[in-house]
Formats: C-alpha cells, structure tokens, sequence
C-alpha cells in the first residue's frame, strides 16, 4: 500500500464516518425539534446544491473515479449531512435558556406499532422476533401533536384526556425545543 492510497483511504473512513454521526445527531436534533422536517430538509440538500458545481471535481481523488455523477452523490450526501446537523444543531445547542418555559400537553391519541427485529445468516439477514413500541400522542395548547415512544408500563396507564407537563424552550434560530417532558 503505498503512502498516497493510506492518506485517501484515511480520508474516505473519516468522512465516512463524519457522514454517519452528521445524519444520525441531525436525527436525533430533529426528534426534539417542534419542527417540519422539510426545513431541516430544504437546508440541507440547499446547501448541497449550492456548492455542488465548484466541488465536486475535487471528490476524484477520494473516489478514484472521473464519474462526475459518482462525485456529486459523494458530495450531496456528505455536504448534506453536515448542513442539517449543523441547522439543527445551531438551533438547539445555541438555545435561549431564559425562555424555558413549562406547557400542558393533553393526551389525545395512542397506538402501538410493531418492529421486527433481524439476525444475520451467512451474508442474508432474516426476521429473529417482532416486538411492539409504544407511542402516545400528545396535543399542544396551540393545536400541534407530538409523538413520543413511551414504556410499556407508562402506555397501560395512560388514557386519553389525560395531562402530562412538557419543558420547552426557544431555540437559537426560533423553532422551539422539547427538553423534557413528564412520564405521570
């Protein structure tokens, strides 16, 4: 292996990986977010969109390729990752703890959805067991609902009508944040 493939290899497993926890925080920002995801959405892949003519000959060295379809999925996907975790992210990190403020979310729905879970066979992953989550929904004073995924203990002994306090605040960019909520 020589010095230059070391570098790009390098290079490829650190975006790779800056990537995967990009989507993934964004994700998990997004869940605590009073948000549409078609913002975050237009954010991200605009910002993919606007930089994709002047960089996406540069991806050639990581992909090895000339492939100028290649490359700009390269960059779409690794620019647009970066921009929703750092929309989200400048949002919530960057929030206005003076706003806190403590709301009453009435219990207006609640379902239970089932997963199945996988194991790997040889190279083929084949259903293990199914497995139930539990969701209530709950509906804000001003007429938008929450989903939230709940134990199974807490979801028997929740009914519809009932009161649960949620904590939120403003976030950095106006879109409000759930920082808590509470599990009577």
């Amino acid at each position: 292996m020589s010095k230059g493939n070391t570098g790009r290899i390098t290079v490829t497993i650190i975006l790779v990986m800056v990537t995967v926890a990009s989507w993934a925080w964004g994700w998990v920002l997004y869940k605590s977010t009073m948000i549409s995801l078609w913002i975050p959405g237009v954010i991200a892949f605009g910002a993919a969109a606007a930089t994709l003519l002047p960089f996406t000959d540069r991806w050639q060295w990581i992909t090895q390729s000339a492939n100028r379809l290649l490359n700009g999925a390269c960059h779409a996907g690794v620019t647009a990752g970066v921009a929703f975790f750092l929309f989200l992210g400048y949002n919530y990190y960057f929030a206005d703890d003076a706003t806190t403020e403590t709301t009453t979310a009435t219990v207006s729905g609640k379902h239970s959805e089932e997963r199945t879970r996988y194991r790997r066979v040889g190279r083929r992953h084949v259903p293990r067991e199914h497995y139930n989550v539990y969701i209530i929904t709950l509906e804000m004073p001003d007429g938008t609902a929450l989903e939230k995924e709940v134990p199974a203990g807490h979801y028997a002994k929740t009914r519809r009508g009932s009161k649960r306090e949620i904590t939120m605040l403003d976030g950095a960019l106006g879109f409000k944040i759930i920082k808590g909520y509470s599990l009577k």
